[in-house]
């Protein structure tokens, strides 16, 4: 803006003194922009007492009352002094005022082609250089913008993004954010709007309005001269009026999760480029918002994963099972904060008994009753699976509570029931509570003599648990442990070497600092934890976060381990070769081992001629439909098997007989060639199937 100024200055000087007039020219504030120029008898009554960089406040208080100010009105400074005030805008906004004083004696009917003049120049000028302005807001605004993204999540940091955008462009006088709280409603939690309006915190549903519209169709909504239009009743009732009003839904994947809207309570038209930059912006929030959520996710996996590690620890030493039936209780009823908690524990065939915190005594006695009934064995003292196949919601005397078994094996210990306030408690307890269980009941079976406390079987356990926490990662330790006692096999290593190596892979999910705080303390386990340790390392340096690739100087244990769960990653392509940073030899040994290990299934797989479009990662929906000689309901049943469900959840989402879904298996196995389900969910993997 130096250079117009600069030409403005000179202009005001040229023509104060060829008139004898003074100039100035102020912003709304008072405050000059360029230096008062003229005749100092004419501009010293114009000026602040005490700052004579200012304009009189007397006179911004007199003067720019008038609203509209008009051009043709005389102002009287003194008895001897009068002056004319113009105002400039900028892009259809007013910024400055320029002042023009002279002499009472003046003529300033003969002067006003030229006062026009000269406030055209200057307003051509300013806008010229305003539009540059605006461009350039809006280019940095996006790029701060993309810097806020990829920082550490602060409660502040939505409301900055919508600041950046509030000022980058000359069309919003209000922005907002609304919030998506339950079904159908939504609440303004964030508001950028320089008056005052009582539109934050403010609620409308689904399809109220333009706003509600939007949250409906979860298109870009835009609409203009809508000062009339019955819709806006939502901005009038808070004190807001909008001329003009664009609205962006903001998405998680396919889940609407908030709104982003504003508007102009001035302007009767949508400036050229805002609604392009809006939708940058709302794309963006939309990305910090699911890090957010995605971070909040993983700090969430991370302590439950720290607390089911102190409770393996802790339930790993007790010798009292009534100790773990409390440590049961208070831990869920701490963590899901409901009514109350239970464990119904089976003593004997004949005999349960009931430990609670919350439920009055004649309620336990009734809720113990009615769990013997609902869990009765047969004659083959087995869990009746007529009556349990699983975790579940259950309603005992208007109480939601979701129901866990206490299981080991084939052996039935009791039941884990903790009371919620909705279904969504149970979704987002489900897995660490199944986890839990699975501890719990290893734990009992321990204390009642029918478990081993070795080192093997505490893994085997652990292991165990990630199969609730993370499929995809169960799924790939998996077909890793598959592998690695295949290459042991053929490389002949010993059976302790090949022990040691399968007790890694079956570790690899878990965090080395976590085992060491419930493995016990033996040499045996020291070496496991600095071995998952070291794969750790090499890990890291494969994904390059180490910021430099560097000779390894590892053990051959972890390296072996590390190839392992790097072909595991790459099933379907066979053919990549292993990252330089391992040893030459090892590269050789695996690349022999696994082209080997390829001709094999190439000549096992009768089904491979009649796939179509084959892809490396192509999502598990794309694989099946590849496999033509499966019929629709064949590839809808191993679809679900994909997902982990039991024949009967299979028959009931399919709304089929269970025996019918025993029959598609049979048929799916023969055209497939493969056993057991876990072959059929190797060879679906392999086919294509992204876990994620």
């Amino acid at each position: 803006m130096e250079k117009q100024l600069i030409l403005l200055q000179q202009l005001f000087q040229d023509s104060a003194a060829i008139h004898n007039i003074a100039i100035i020219m102020t912003d709304t504030q008072g405050k000059f922009i360029t230096r008062p120029v003229g005749d100092p008898k004419l501009l010293q009554p114009m000026l602040e007492t005490d700052h004579p960089d200012r304009f009189s406040t007397h006179l911004i208080s007199l003067i720019f009352a008038d609203d509209p100010l008009l051009f043709n009105k005389e102002y009287d400074i003194t008895s001897e002094l009068k002056a004319t005030f113009i105002q400039i805008h900028t892009n259809n906004r007013l910024a400055y005022y320029i002042g023009l004083a002279y002499s009472s004696q003046l003529d300033a009917e003969n002067h006003l082609k030229y006062f026009k003049t000269i406030t055209s120049v200057a307003e051509a000028l300013l806008s010229l250089e305003s539009e540059k302005g605006w461009i350039r807001k809006q280019v940095s605004a996006v790029h701060e913008l993309s810097v806020i993204v990829e920082q550490p999540p602060t409660s502040p940091k939505l409301h900055k993004m919508m600041e950046l955008l509030f000022h980058a462009h000359k069309g919003i006088d209000f922005l907002g954010y609304a919030e998506k709280e339950h079904d159908i409603g939504f609440r303004v939690t964030e508001l950028v709007h320089l008056k005052e309006s009582t539109l934050l915190d403010a609620h409308f549903s689904l399809g109220e309005g333009f706003l509600g519209q939007v949250a409906t169709t979860r298109q870009l909504g835009y609409w203009e001269h809508i000062d009339k239009d019955p819709r806006i009743s939502f901005f009038i009732q808070n004190k807001l009026h909008p001329q003009t009003l664009f609205c962006y839904p903001i998405m998680n994947s396919d889940t609407l999760i908030g709104l982003l809207f504003g508007g102009s309570e001035t302007e009767t038209e949508i400036a050229e480029g805002l609604l392009h930059l809006g939708q940058a912006v709302a794309a963006l929030i939309g990305v910090h918002i699911t890090f957010q959520s995605l971070r909040s996710d993983r700090d969430t996996y991370y302590l439950r994963m720290s607390m089911l590690m102190e409770i393996c620890k802790t339930l790993s030493v007790v010798k009292d099972i009534k100790r773990v039936l409390f440590i049961l209780v208070d831990l869920s009823l701490n963590l899901v904060q409901g009514s109350f908690s239970c464990v119904i524990h089976k003593q004997a065939a004949d005999k349960m008994n009931i430990v609670s915190r919350g439920m009055p005594r004649s309620q336990a006695e009734k809720y113990l009753k009615d769990i013997s009934v609902r869990y009765a064995e047969t004659a083959t003292n087995r869990l009746d699976e007529r009556a349990f196949e699983g975790a579940g919601l259950y309603i005992f005397e208007g109480f939601q509570t979701m129901e866990f078994p206490l299981m080991y094996g084939n052996t039935f210990y009791g039941v884990l029931s903790i009371a919620i306030s909705t279904s969504n408690d149970f979704i987002e307890y489900k897995e660490f509570m199944q986890s839990l269980t699975i501890v719990a009941s290893s734990a009992i079976d321990r204390i009642q003599g029918e478990l081993s406390t070795s080192a093997w079987e505490a893994i085997e356990l652990l292991h165990r648990s990630i199969q609730q926490w993370d499929p995809p990662a169960f799924m790939l330790s998996q077909l890793a442990r598959e592998m690695i006692i295949d290459y042991s096999h053929v490389s002949e290593l010993p059976a302790s070497q090949s022990k040691l190596l399968e007790m890694a892979i079956l570790l690899n999910a878990f965090d080395p600092q976590l085992l060491g705080s419930i493995l016990k303390a033996t040499p045996e386990n020291a070496i496991l934890i600095q071995l998952a340790d070291e794969v750790r390392n090499i890990r890291v340096l494969l994904e390059g976060r180490s910021g430099r690739v560097e000779a390894l100087s590892h053990s051959e244990n972890s390296q072996i381990v590390a190839l392992t769960l790097f072909y595991t990653e790459h099933l379907t392509s066979y053919s990549v070769e292993p990252p330089i940073i391992f040893r030459l030899e090892l590269r050789e040994s695996f690349a022999k081992f696994i082209s080997k290990r390829q001709i094999v299934d190439m000549e096992m797989s009768i089904f491979e001629p009649i796939l179509e479009n084959r892809t490396e990662h192509g999502d598990l929906k794309q694989a099946i439909k590849a496999l033509k000689l499966l019929s629709a309901r064949e590839q809808d049943v191993i679809s679900l098997v994909a997902e982990g469900r039991s024949n009967r959840e299979i028959a009931e989402k399919l709304v089929i007989s269970e025996h019918t879904v025993k029959n598609h298996m049979t048929s799916i196995f023969n055209k497939m060639g493969v056993t057991d389900r876990s072959h059929l969910i190797a060879m679906v993997y392999q086919l294509g199937y992204n876990a994620n």
